[in-house]
């Protein structure tokens, strides 16, 4: 960030005014690592952003000719972040105070300063710099608020309600009451936003520090039940004696739990660093394993509800829940218009979470349960297991006995070193390929010899079939069987 702001120091020229506003501001007072840079200029943004782009190397392109606007970002693999360049359209104070929050409407000249670009510290900046604050950010920045800056913030753009809450959690910082006391009367207005866009701002919550005390937020303010109504029914539902809170508070405890996991507690370090490191890829850039872990997560109960039932003696059951849960999960998902990879992810994990729990109760365990887990729960075999996990932990009724759940954190442990050991009974390689097979037997591509291809996986990962001989004698015999 320092080596950035010294290469655009001096790009003014003469009588054109440049400026870093919005977000990046806030995080260089703050000396936090920012994720772009936006700068405002009087003068042409097409040429300002071809000269960072030759001082930077960076690509520069438009974003919306309309606006004029423009983007520079580094070329592919090279280290940096996107630069986006817009025109001053209206004295600069007057663009400031149409922004959301009072931190997030500062502006700093771009201007060639050692000491400014040298120390990015908001106290030596305020004495050596000529701050543009016409909201009064510095002070909510130094007390820690998040204060909205005009009254129409949430009618102008929705998805301000939900930024408010994140931008709380990311900073440690507390929405002012007033902010908050509008933010509630106006949470309706989140119906009518865009799916994607609350789609993303959801999800950049949920990969914030403190996510089940943020989606708590969420819901004290009025939104969650805008954005997730599926979600309600499970307030004040009650469990039977494996629990210890109703659905709801449940919920939240495993979103917590799931959160301890996820930074390494419960798992021993040879599980926890693969496992971190697999759940910190993205399946749909810029969303990672992570955050739509954690989105299963906070769905993994919904169908609860739905499917509680009350035995003649009194037990309350939820038979099915997890099934009906996969596909009101994955209604979701559509709705909130999330890929087709992401929602048969979160599916698989809501309808897989108790699995685990019933497979560590077997003894001994054929290795064909744990095979066929691994094959249902495919790609998110290790989210479903440290869900299931979780789940577990967050149920501490009279009926959960302690020694239960630690069994239950060994199968866990013993099932995700299998995972990323690469065991033929969580990943079984067939010695034989497709078309050795269809010589062999005779079959064509289709529906037969895909069911074929399932049986000699499983033969595989129990250890029924070792080698490529083994593998054709094994599918000759298949299709004898079932032709005779």
């Amino acid at each position: 960030m320092e080596e950035l702001l010294r290469s655009l120091a001096d790009l003014p020229r003469p009588g054109e005014r440049i400026y870093l506003v919005g977000g990046c501001v806030r995080d260089l007072l703050l000396g936090r690592p920012t994720k772009d840079l936006d700068l405002v200029t009087d003068g042409n943004p097409r040429r300002l952003a071809e000269r960072i782009a030759r001082r930077t190397g960076g690509a520069p392109f438009c974003l919306h000719r309309e606006m004029r606007a423009y983007r520079v970002v580094p070329r592919s693999g090279a280290p940096g972040i996107p630069v986006d360049v817009l025109p001053l359209t209206e004295p600069l104070e007057e663009d400031l105070l149409r922004r959301d929050f009072s931190i997030n409407a500062m502006a700093l000249p771009l201007q060639h300063d050692q000491m400014y670009y040298s120390i990015i510290h908001y106290r030596i900046m305020c004495s050596t710099c000529r701050l543009i604050d016409p909201a009064g950010g510095l002070d909510d920045l130094s007390a820690g608020r998040v204060r909205h800056v005009r009254p129409d913030v949430f009618t102008a753009d929705p998805i301000r309600l939900l930024r408010a809450v994140r931008m709380a959690a990311v900073l440690g910082f507390t929405i002012v009451p007033e902010t908050e006391a509008l933010a509630r009367s106006q949470a309706g207005l989140l119906a009518g936003a865009a799916a994607e866009r609350v789609r993303d701002e959801l999800f950049l919550l949920l990969g914030a520090p403190g996510c089940p005390e943020s989606v708590r937020r969420l819901d004290e303010m009025g939104m969650l039940g805008v954005i997730l109504p599926e979600l309600m029914p499970l307030k004040g539902l009650e469990q039977n004696a494996n629990h210890h809170l109703d659905a709801w508070e449940h919920t939240l405890e495993v979103v917590r739990q799931t959160e301890r996991l996820l930074v390494g507690e419960e798992l021993p370090e040879d599980v926890f660093e693969p496992a971190h490191r697999a759940l910190s890829q993205p399946i749909t850039p810029p969303r990672a394993r992570r955050e739509l872990f954690l989105f299963a997560a906070l769905l993994h109960d919904v169908a609860k509800p739905q499917t509680r039932d009350v035995t003649p003696g009194g037990v309350i059951t939820f038979r099915g829940h997890d099934e009906a849960g996969a596909a009101v999960a994955a209604g979701i998902c559509r709705r909130l218009r999330l890929g087709g990879r992401e929602t048969k992810a979160v599916a698989r994990m809501v309808a897989g979470h108790l699995s685990p729990g019933w497979l560590s109760l077997e003894e001994p365990l054929d290795p064909r349960q744990r095979y066929r887990f691994f094959r249902e729960a495919g790609d998110s075999a290790v989210e479903t297991l440290i869900l299931s996990l979780a789940d577990r932990l967050a149920a501490r009724g009279p009926w959960a006995a302690p020694e239960q759940i630690e069994r239950h954190r060994r199968f866990v442990v013993e099932m995700l070193r299998l995972h990323f050991e690469g065991a033929p009974v969580a990943r079984p390689v067939v010695p034989a390929d497709g078309r050795e097979l269809m010589r062999a037997t005779g079959l064509k591509p289709g529906r037969e010899l895909g069911e074929l291809l399932e049986a000699l996986e499983e033969a595989v990962a129990v250890g029924e079939v070792r080698s490529r001989e083994e593998a054709i004698a094994f599918a000759e015999r298949w299709v004898g069987e079932r032709r005779s």
